[in-house]
């Protein structure tokens, strides 16, 4: 039988990490729905890498959340707005 103190951490975790997914999913809408990003393309756009990071550009996305042309033009708006682009 699983001690009552392992499954109330677990689900604790649980709850922490649906959180902070939710607001980096917040934080990338938020982001997109700006008119005015960091490199003024409209196809520019945010994602978050599979190491918690937002990440921006355009093209086709791979498969751990990075864009085949980066964009730091609005990685550099972001950070000097928000200060960093990890989220989780």
């Amino acid at each position: 039988m699983i001690p009552f103190q392992i499954i109330l951490a677990f689900s604790v975790c649980v709850v922490c990490l649906f959180i902070v997914l939710v607001w980096a999913l917040w934080a990338a809408v938020r982001w997109n729905k700006k008119a005015n990003n960091g490199c003024g393309d409209p196809e520019c756009r945010v994602s978050t890498g599979i190491c918690g990071n937002l990440t921006f550009g355009w093209g086709p996305l791979d498969q751990h959340g990075y864009w085949e042309f980066p964009c730091y033009l609005c990685e550099a708006k972001y950070l000097r707005e928000h200060g960093s682009t990890y989220v989780g």
